[in-house]
């Protein structure tokens, strides 16, 4: 929609560890780049396509794998923030235009699948934010979209064109 990798967001319980609570999958990865770089590039294959999905889809599950044993990095670094703020200490890290960029959420997502569930959702981090709360189910999926100052209709138009557009390329290359 904006042709940029933006910070994104996606819960993940933590709940199996005494106290747990989530851990965030940090799905704006290098490999997920690469995918959307093969879908807007119209000299790609689908071929070169898919296994570009087929790529950022394993990182996607080692990630989020990372993220529901404590092995994520935005614990880690809000528990570090935390205590260097109470020594009164202002690590460049934190300062830093990368944490900034980061920190400011611009794709906030979480699965609302569960059977006890109809439907569901929960409201964007800040204005300029998306919050998707999606159902996966074995005849389909759905969601909702909140934003308080953006898009959500074209935003939904768009996830629905590229899920078509994956469905389409992984039929061609099977």
């Amino acid at each position: 929609m904006s042709g940029r990798t933006v910070s994104t967001y996606e819960s993940a319980s933590t709940a199996a560890f005494k106290h747990g609570r989530t851990e965030t999958i940090r799905s704006a990865t290098p490999e997920s780049r690469a995918f959307t770089d093969a879908f807007t590039d119209p000299a790609a294959t689908p071929s070169a396509r898919a296994a570009a999905m087929r790529a950022a889809v394993r990182n996607h599950s080692r990630v989020s794998r990372d993220a529901l044993i404590g092995a994520g990095m935005d614990r880690h670094l809000w528990v570090l923030q935390r205590m260097a703020a109470e020594r009164g200490l202002a690590p460049p890290l934190f300062e830093s235009e990368a944490y900034r960029r980061l920190s400011k959420i611009v794709i906030s997502t979480s699965t609302l699948s569960s059977p006890a569930l109809a439907n569901g959702g929960f409201g964007p981090f800040h204005p300029d934010c998306f919050a998707v709360g999606y159902v996966i189910r074995a005849d389909g999926c759905g969601g909702q979209i909140m934003t308080y100052q953006r898009d959500s209709t074209g935003f939904a138009d768009c996830m629905v064109a590229a899920m078509r557009e994956m469905r389409d390329v992984l039929h061609v290359d099977s």
